[in-house]
């Protein structure tokens, strides 16, 4: 009888590719607020000895911290609630931060004085895009 009791109380585990997928989310996130992070204290560290301006360090900083921010959040709450509404807000921030990319950081050429190539954005944006469409049915299942 106690098993039983146990068997339904307990929450059916997330499908692995969007486990996957959330977890890559927060990974990736985290390691884009510290990269932030450390990118703006060494900016500010180095301005006084470079002249450096100081919209420029501001620019950097816009452009690496808020999608990082979101990306990390959106994973979390993917991963925690196990909602369709995340599911929907998971897939419209990397959407959003995608377009982000485009717009803020290729257009204005800051990708190009950091000499990284838009392509490796790419790679860590759309996959956990693509685990979750894939994974969308069996995700659906089990949220509520």
């Amino acid at each position: 009888m106690n098993q039983t009791n146990q068997k339904i109380t307990q929450e059916p585990s997330l499908p692995i590719k969007t486990k996957i997928a959330a977890w890559w989310m927060v990974v990736i996130g985290g390691i884009g607020i510290i990269f932030s992070l450390i990118l703006l204290g060494w900016l500010i560290s180095i301005r006084e000895e470079t002249n450096i301006n100081p919209v420029l360090v501001l620019i950097y900083f816009i452009n690496v911290f808020p999608p990082s921010f979101l990306y990390f959040l959106t994973g979390f709450l993917l991963h925690l609630k196990r909602k369709r509404w995340a599911w929907f807000f998971g897939i419209t921030i990397i959407i959003v931060v995608i377009i982000f990319f485009n717009i803020i950081g290729f257009a204005s050429g800051i990708a190009k004085k950091i000499g990284v190539k838009p392509i490796y954005f790419y790679i860590f944006l759309l996959m956990p895009f693509l685990l979750l469409l894939l994974d969308r049915k069996n995700f659906w299942k089990i949220a509520t």
